[in-house]
């Protein structure tokens, strides 16, 4: 998993058309701007090898059982919902997470590269298996919308296509996303945080969509907020499942509110900053 995460940090570099700062040159500038160098590249690189190295033959990931692929004993394999000692059921969500490394990483499955042949198969295998919840056929859409990006492949757009209208098909009355397409439990801040980041990276890439999604997150994001803390609750029900406002909900719902085109100066913008950097990572 810090494999994944680490490649992709390495997909922020990209600026325009979203895939455009990936490689050559404008890849080399904003790497000078944003802090990146010799060293960040090598960690990239090496956490790539570490993927690919656990790659499954099929071109997946085996979110507990990938350290077979590799022969290895490394740990950190994958459990149920919460964690519970049983058979992991994310392979698709964790393909679809390390595909994005990849491409965010400037990779691709047409150009020459040392992980030509693991993006070629993530893809073709995502292009079949969209998993089971929104979070797999959210990275599986963006996956497949930024390999479009970056090559122009159209055998890839109908795929594109199909997850977002799934995305889009089951956007909930309340304004958000949850877990399942069909899921009658209320619209939850994690799904749609994959969501919107799906299509939103599809809409970089070209494709069109109906915007009249954007308002409705938007307004039920609004709804979340703990005026006083400026914290975001999971649900709207949040305090009969037990939950309480969190900064992390707070975060997300900051990406959201930038990705859907609010500016700076809007309030609840300025608000989840403000929240946010009270609450600064730790780096370790």
């Amino acid at each position: 998993m810090r494999a994944v995460l680490v490649c992709l940090l390495a997909g922020i570099a990209a600026a325009g058309p979203l895939t455009d700062g990936r490689r050559g040159e404008a890849k080399e500038k904003l790497l000078r701007a944003r802090g990146g160098n010799a060293a960040t590249e090598k960690a990239v690189h090496r956490a790539l090898e570490w993927l690919a190295a656990h790659q499954g033959e099929d071109g997946s990931w085996d979110a507990d059982g990938f350290m077979d692929a590799a022969g290895c004993a490394c740990d950190g394999k994958g459990g149920g919902w919460h964690g519970e000692d049983v058979p992991c059921p994310f392979d698709a969500e964790v393909t679809g997470l390390a595909a994005l490394a990849f491409l965010g990483a400037g990779h691709d499955h047409e150009s020459e590269g040392p992980f030509r042949d693991n993006v070629d198969r993530a893809l073709a295998w995502l292009r079949v298996h969209r998993g089971r919840t929104l979070f797999a056929v959210s990275y599986a859409t963006q996956a497949l919308a930024e390999a479009h990006d970056m090559t122009g492949d159209d055998e890839l757009r109908d795929a594109v296509e199909e997850g977002l209208a799934t995305l889009l098909g089951c956007q909930q009355e309340q304004g958000g996303w949850r877990y399942f397409a069909g899921a009658t439990m209320e619209s939850g801040v994690p799904t749609t945080t994959a969501v919107v980041a799906a299509v939103r990276a599809a809409e970089e890439c070209g494709f069109r969509v109906d915007d009249a999604w954007r308002e409705r997150v938007l307004k039920w994001l609004d709804a979340l907020v703990d005026r006083e803390t400026g914290r975001v609750k999971y649900t709207m029900n949040a305090e009969k499942l037990g939950y309480t406002p969190t900064t992390t909900n707070a975060a997300s719902a900051l990406l959201i509110r930038t990705w859907l085109g609010r500016p700076g100066g809007d309030p609840e913008v300025a608000r989840g900053v403000k929240t946010v950097l009270k609450t600064k990572p730790k780096w370790s």
